[in-house]
């Protein structure tokens, strides 16, 4: 029990209660309209520069079937066409780099017969050193690239680096027929054909 002397208890303390007004509401609302925009913005410039790396590599599509791309890689299927020992020997052997490269050496090479085709071997390297750098630097989307390019690259690698080997020889160039190279080699494998 308790005395006259001893103080009378406090009144309970009443707890503030939260209350929740409508500059509080605003605030929270304007946070989440800040952080739903600012996922938007970067959405958005992802799909932008998603679109921009299409559109270059449908650009390079594009090229491959334009001058001057176009009329360097007609010289060098006439180049061929004119050739036709070679041709006949490339259908029915299966010849190593290095014995294709010496059946070149004996042949072509020797009595400079691949001069004609120098001039366009230099444009399709120039448009293979662009289109591997937009694919290196992520500007060009490489899954369209590849699915374009991929199987004529690998062809012309066998077919073309001889003769770029030999140019390089020829201007101390290092750098000739390596993008064409290194873009054969990114490339996924192929896959087997189907069997039937």
């Amino acid at each position: 029990m308790s005395s006259p002397a001893d103080p009378a208890p406090a009144a309970e303390e009443k707890k503030p209660r939260a209350r929740i007004t409508l500059d509080d509401l605003t605030k929270f609302l304007g946070v989440i309209a800040l952080v739903l925009g600012g996922g938007k913005y970067f959405y958005d410039k992802a799909e932008a520069a998603a679109h921009e790396a299409q559109s270059r590599s449908i650009a390079y599509i594009e090229a491959w079937g334009a001058e001057p791309l176009l009329g360097a890689r007609e010289t060098l299927y006439d180049f061929w066409a004119g050739q036709p020992d070679l041709i006949s020997v490339f259908g029915t052997e299966a010849l190593s780099r290095r014995q294709y490269a010496m059946m070149l050496q004996a042949s072509l090479f020797r009595t400079n017969a691949d001069a004609p085709i120098r001039a366009p071997l230099l444009v399709l390297d120039n448009f293979y050193s662009q289109m591997s750098f937009c694919a290196r630097a992520g500007l060009c989307d490489r899954a369209i690239l590849d699915a374009y390019f991929c199987h004529v690259t690998r062809k012309n690698v066998v077919a073309y680096t001889p003769f770029y080997d030999r140019i390089r020889a020829a201007t101390g160039d290092r750098g000739i027929g390596r993008d064409m190279q290194g873009f054969a080699q990114d490339c996924p494998p192929e896959s087997p054909p189907p069997q039937g």
